[in-house]
């Protein structure tokens, strides 16, 4: 699970290349249960929408000094409301992952 945390803090600081040509990629169960897990620590408020608030404080808790940066949020934020659903959060952190091993095969 900590690699899609750690993909999840690269995507919102912005350090994943967005804009990708790719088709998206499509999440397994595996990711679907790992990250839901993730979503449900960070929506602090259970309300079913994760905030930028809510993934600093989550990411400061642990140590891990998040900083969300605009074009990170946006480019998971895809009906552009502000906040993440789940569904947004899973297929960002997906696309982050698959983006940073593609970077790294490079």
């Amino acid at each position: 699970m900590r690699h899609f945390l750690i993909a999840a803090i690269a995507l919102t600081t912005g350090t994943v290349a967005s804009g990708q040509t790719a088709p998206a990629p499509v999440p397994t169960e595996l990711d679907v249960k790992e990250l839901s897990i993730i979503f449900d620590r960070v929506d602090a408020d259970r309300n079913g929408r994760m905030t930028k608030t809510e993934l600093s404080a989550y990411g400061a808790s642990r140590n891990l000094g998040v900083l969300v940066k605009p074009q990170g949020w946006r480019d998971m934020d895809a009906n552009g409301n502000g906040t993440l659903t789940k569904s947004e959060f899973i297929q960002g952190m997906v696309s982050a992952r698959a983006a940073m091993r593609a970077r790294q095969a490079k």
